[in-house]
């Protein structure tokens, strides 16, 4: 019975076709389907993977300065805190 019913939508899908009046090869039609797909990978990769590597170059840049900012911070905290101990009288 299920073979049946797939022979039938399969003669369905194909009177479709036909009443449509496109006349469409099988090499037009995978043309067309090869298009589409490279249309949507091309998608896919502005989507999704430049977004992911826009986040990763920003949090790297935004770490490497806030890295920066601390190291040139910590520094100055340093050499005010040796000032400080070699200013110191008895130090």
């Amino acid at each position: 019975m299920a073979r049946d019913t797939k022979d039938l939508i399969g003669f369905i899908s194909i009177q479709v076709f036909h009443m449509s009046g496109n006349s469409i090869d099988a090499d037009q039609r995978l043309t067309r389907d090869l298009e589409k797909l490279t249309a949507d990978l091309s998608g896919l990769l502005t989507g999704m993977v430049k977004p992911s590597v826009d986040i990763l170059w920003y949090v790297r840049y935004v770490g490497l300065i806030s890295n920066i900012c601390f190291m040139v911070l910590g520094l100055n905290y340093h050499n005010a805190k040796k000032k400080q101990i070699e200013g110191s009288p008895g130090g």
